[in-house]
Parts: structure tokens; C-alpha cells; sequence
């Protein structure tokens, strides 16, 4: 009588533990779809940012100036570094 019964609830619990199962491999796999995806678009915005900071420092180089990512001076060094160019630029004006 008792394993009659038991017998019902053990095949339910089961085929809910295997419907379980299906649907977390489901998840699973759209988990690593969307991861892979992520990445791939992360990958592509760090690629053009660092194509824009190049286009930015070769830019910086062609005008003369020397761009930010280059120094390793501290902010106060880059002051006076730029307050000492500035000045050779007006005397080699001078004295052409």
C-alpha cells in the first residue's frame, strides 16, 4: 500500500529533477552564448579606444606636444616641462 504511493511521488520528483536539469544545461549554455558575445563586444571597444588614443598621441607628436600616456613625469614636472618647451619655442623664434 505505502510503496504504491511512494512509488508515484519518487517518478514525479524524478522527472521534475530531470526537467530541472534540462532546463539548467538551457541556461547554461545561453550563459556562455551571452558571456562569449560580452566579450567579443568588450574586446572590440577596447580595440577602437585604443585606436583613438594612438590616432590622439600621433597627433599630439605631429603638433609638438608630447601626450600624457607618453610622460611619466608627475603632474607638477609636466608643468614646468611644458612652461621649458614653450619658452625654447619662442627663443629659437627669436632667432631665426
Amino acid at each position: 500500500m505505502f510503496g504504491l504511493a511512494s512509488t508515484g511521488s519518487v517518478q514525479k520528483l524524478e522527472d521534475d529533477l530531470r526537467r530541472l536539469r534540462s532546463d539548467f544545461q538551457d541556461y547554461e549554455l545561453k550563459y556562455l552564448n551571452l558571456h562569449a558575445k560580452a566579450k567579443s563586444l568588450f574586446g572590440k571597444i577596447a580595440k577602437a579606444q585604443a585606436r583613438e588614443e594612438a590616432e590622439a598621441e600621433s597627433a599630439a607628436v605631429d603638433a609638438g606636444e608630447a601626450g600624457p600616456a607618453v610622460s611619466t613625469l608627475s603632474p607638477r614636472m609636466q608643468l614646468i616641462q611644458r612652461q621649458i618647451l614653450a619658452r625654447r619655442a619662442t627663443q629659437n623664434g627669436e632667432r631665426r
